[in-house]
């Protein structure tokens, strides 16, 4: 029989986030209760007595978050074959009330197939949680429709966590847009692996579609802009706008690519340079597929689908080249072989005479920015996740973001305070497929500094290709010329200046480089 813990009986009770059926305890007339009894302040394990095999478990109790932006609490269990399942999660951003009361909650547990549980894990984060009790359902789900209903059912109950959320964005004024994405319909044990084993505090980030999303920092360090306040009033001078995906008319880059369930963010970032760069290289639109697979299986050094880091790719691909991706396909990328990669390939991407330096400063990362996109590691709670750095916006007091959802009315967030007014929101490409963000690529601004930022110069190598195929342009006929990342091509006259165009689509921008060897931020 299902119970109610007394300890709930409160005069005025504000409930926690997640009220509809979605996360509610059925009428399961074979549930029964365990009381818990249990205050947690900090990060705590604890074992329960359930001995046989359950198909749902939900919690009971009250939170509090002491802190209006960083505060989070997750409850997770872990069966007797250490896979994990989250049982509950708020954090600051979702919730409507610092105290909260929840009865007979949950979120995947609610959607089990028959596991034999062994503990709870609860991660704690300026809150606490007193656990009142757990109610469980003894069983297992045995058929394949029924699986597919549970599918589906967690379907449901995702789509419902971005309608809260999106209703706590529109309440707190927020930058940004959730909506439904390969990540968010993860289960927990896919993204312990999407994260090379230890899953972060999000703070939505899963769900994140559109607008300009700011990655939390649990530990309060002080930002680039904030850091470096004579690298901030330098970049001010700078463009206020840059985006690879609009540069002399072209878009340079690849589409964004899923890395599944592997923590392979550092090859993917590496991939997704390595095909900009061959499009700026030649000054053509390749759009060459490379294999991420061969850098997770064959490059030394790395943990592969445990993590790794860009600067291993990029001498991975100085020293044995990168192939195609129909050479070595990215699938169960964690249980492959280098072997395995094809023994005659017709394409081979090597980096000759590679120069890749670290970058710290906001004007030194949006000084090489203009050269090409750069790798960069961005730190989330736990973990350190790598995308590739295509571009940026500096915020200014009454700009505004432009939110386009699909099924929703266009909305328009202005900036009217100091949250955002007078920092850079960072373009990324990410690796967490087109359904997050705007086809795969979104906008950040961060109280944690971009902790490592490579960018690269190298000449490219081709079995196909040598440098006599890079195209020499003056498309918008003011006199200038563009040549991709490289040097002025040998074949052009000596009379065209050795500095390429800022914009060859706007004849109103001259080169990137003055005659005085200064550069210029016009184009």
């Amino acid at each position: 029989m299902t119970i109610l813990f007394s300890v709930l009986s409160y005069s005025a009770i504000s409930w926690a986030q997640y009220q509809s059926r979605e996360f509610k305890l059925g009428n399961h007339t074979r549930s029964k209760a365990l009381e818990i009894h249990k205050i947690v302040e900090k990060d705590t394990t604890l074992f329960i007595d359930i001995p046989n095999d359950i198909k749902a478990l939900y919690v009971s109790g009250h939170i509090s978050l002491f802190d209006d932006l960083n505060s989070y609490l997750r409850i997770v269990l872990q069966d007797c074959n250490d896979m994990e399942y989250l049982v509950y999660e708020t954090y600051s951003l979702i919730s409507e009330s610092k105290e909260s009361d929840f009865i007979n909650t949950a979120l995947e547990t609610k959607f089990l197939e028959g596991v034999r549980p062994k503990c709870l894990k609860i991660k704690a984060f300026n809150s606490r949680l007193r656990l009142d009790g757990l109610t469980f359902v003894e069983g297992r789900v045995d058929t394949w429709k029924k699986r597919q209903q549970l599918e589906s059912e967690y379907r449901r109950q995702v789509s419902s966590v971005v309608d809260i959320l999106n209703n706590q964005l529109r309440t707190r004024n927020s930058p940004w847009r959730a909506g439904v994405t390969d990540v968010s319909l993860m289960t927990y044990e896919e993204k312990k692996l999407l994260f090379g084993g230890d899953v972060p505090m999000l703070a939505g980030l899963e769900h994140y579609k559109t607008g300009v999303f700011l990655i939390p920092d649990f530990e309060v360090r002080d930002s680039i802009q904030e850091k470096n306040t004579s690298d901030q009033r330098s970049a001010i001078d700078m463009v206020k706008e840059w985006d690879w995906r609009n540069r002399h008319g072209k878009n340079w880059l690849t589409p964004a690519k899923w890395q599944g369930n592997c923590g392979a963010c550092w090859a993917f970032a590496t991939i997704g340079f390595l095909e900009t760069y061959i499009n700026l290289y030649y000054n053509r639109l390749l759009n060459y597929d490379l294999s991420e697979q061969e850098l997770v299986t064959c490059c030394s050094g790395s943990n592969g689908c445990k993590g790794g880091y860009s600067f291993w790719g990029f001498y991975y691909a100085r020293d044995f080249g990168v192939v195609m991706d129909t050479c070595f396909v990215y699938s169960n990328p964690s249980h492959r072989d280098c072997s395995e990669k094809c023994s005659n390939p017709n394409e081979v991407i090597s980096l000759n005479e590679l120069s890749c330096r670290k970058r710290t400063t906001e004007e030194d990362i949006k000084s090489f920015l203009f050269q090409s996109p750069v790798t960069a590691v961005v730190e989330m709670d736990t973990t350190q996740h790598e995308m590739l750095l295509v571009g940026y916006r500096y915020l200014e007091m009454g700009d505004t973001i432009v939110f386009t959802l699909e099924n929703f009315l266009p909305d328009i967030h202005v900036i009217n305070d100091s949250t955002l007014a007078g920092k850079t929101a960072w373009l990324f490409k990410n690796s967490w497929g087109e359904s997050w963000g705007e086809n795969g690529f979104g906008f950040f601004t961060l109280n944690c500094p971009l902790i490592s930022v490579i960018s690269v110069d190298a000449k490219v190598s081709s079995l196909l290709y040598d440098d006599n195929y890079i195209l020499a342009t003056d498309e918008d006929g003011d006199g200038y010329y563009f040549w991709g990342v490289g040097r002025k091509p040998s074949t052009l006259p000596a009379w065209i200046l050795p500095y390429p165009d800022g914009d060859d689509s706007n004849e109103n921008y001259g080169p990137i480089i003055s005659s005085t060897g200064e550069r210029k931020t016009d184009g």
